[in-house]
């Protein structure tokens, strides 16, 4: 019980901080666009934390939307390539939690795909993270 008091707080608190960056977003698309985001897949993690997976993943596409047009603009940015990647996994388990496991395995094998091309890149710096994304898609590929 407490800790879904926990989480419920923790959604509504990110709901506030969601709506505020949204709005900061209508200002200065461009100044803002990184961060809303985030906020979106933080937001995201907070409704499958409450078992609210189908709205997750609805929020998960957005915030996956908003990351893809992050890289756009930023070009081969090795930090947006790596939140794109950690955006694609959180689909991915919200995905998986909804019953949509073809859908969590293609965005999940996605995710993979960007980690990989950072650890050819930098394996030093990437290897623990393409560890966990190939964790996390065999989870996914054993349901």
């Amino acid at each position: 019980m407490h800790e879904a008091k926990r989480y419920q707080d923790a959604y509504e608190i990110l709901e506030r901080a969601f709506s505020l960056q949204r709005e900061l977003y209508q200002q200065d698309p461009d100044q803002h666009l990184a961060e809303l985001g985030r906020s979106l897949q933080q937001y995201g993690i907070a409704l499958h934390a409450l078992e609210r997976s189908d709205e997750a993943c609805g929020v998960g596409y957005e915030a996956l939307s908003l990351q893809r047009d992050v890289l756009r603009r930023d070009g081969n940015d090795a930090t947006a390539r790596s939140a794109l990647a950690e955006f694609l996994n959180s689909l991915g388990v919200a995905l998986h939690s909804a019953g949509r496991l073809d859908a969590a395995i293609a965005i999940k094998g996605e995710a993979i795909d960007v980690q990989r091309l950072l650890f050819d890149a930098d394996p030093d710096e990437h290897r623990p993270n393409l560890a966990t994304q190939l964790r996390s898609y065999d989870s996914t590929l054993l349901t």
